[in-house]
């Protein structure tokens, strides 16, 4: 770039008239044949092959003699194949440039999206750990209540302990509490399950209402 700035800097300084005499020879040697018609347009119009001819005769035009015309149209052609071979290595390194900061990009963006499935993965087992630990928690309490029940009601069945006092409703849940701990005491003994057989089931039946309460629904959710 700057050998051309230079060149382009010295073929402007060459006086006109000056310039014209080695026009007058370029035609000539057109008219002769001795230079074809790409040659020729590039000895009259390019700054550069301007300036290789008047550095190659030192500004004298008759000193412009076909033997310079091959000197001056061998540099050139090597200028501009050299400056083409820069261009496409320009253009080259441009492209790779372009192509690692594509690659850089779609990089970040898959980093972004994996680093948020990552977030929004680790928030959705918070979540569901939360809704297992409350499930467990409600459903030891319902085994809790039926079980003290149950322990209440065993105990005012006692002789001499049934004086009245759970009659009404408050009898008829003792007494509901009682048979249901007994079906569960007499399914364990029949299907060898047990009571933590039970425990799970109602933490399964539990679970899908707890979850919504907690969580939403998944069409809310989306």
């Amino acid at each position: 770039m700057k050998s051309l700035i230079a060149d382009a800097f010295t073929a402007m300084r060459a006086e006109q008239s000056t310039w014209h005499e080695f026009v007058d020879k370029i035609d000539w040697l057109r008219e002769r044949g001795a230079v074809s018609e790409i040659d020729y347009v590039l000895l009259r119009q390019s700054l550069q092959t301007r300036a290789l001819i008047l550095v190659d005769t030192g500004r004298q035009p008759e000193a412009f003699t076909e033997a310079s015309v091959e000197r001056v149209l061998a540099k050139a052609h090597r200028n501009i194949a050299a400056q083409a071979l820069d261009d496409a290595a320009t253009a080259r390194e441009d492209a790779t440039i372009a192509r690692a900061a594509e690659e850089r990009e779609r990089l970040e963006k898959e980093s972004l999206v994996a680093a948020q499935v990552r977030i929004a993965a680790a928030r959705q087992q918070r979540l569901e750990s939360g809704v297992d630990r409350i499930t467990r928690l409600v459903t030891v309490g319902l085994m809790s209540v039926l079980g003290i029940v149950a322990l209440i009601g065993a105990i005012f069945s006692i002789p001499g302990m049934a004086d009245g006092r759970t009659s009404g409703t408050v009898g008829l849940g003792v007494s509901a509490c009682v048979v249901v701990l007994s079906a569960l005491g007499l399914y364990s003994i029949v299907t060898e399950r047990g009571f933590p057989w039970a425990s799970r089931e109602l933490q399964r039946r539990l679970r899908p209402s707890i979850r919504v309460l907690v969580v939403g629904r998944d069409d809310d959710a989306s």
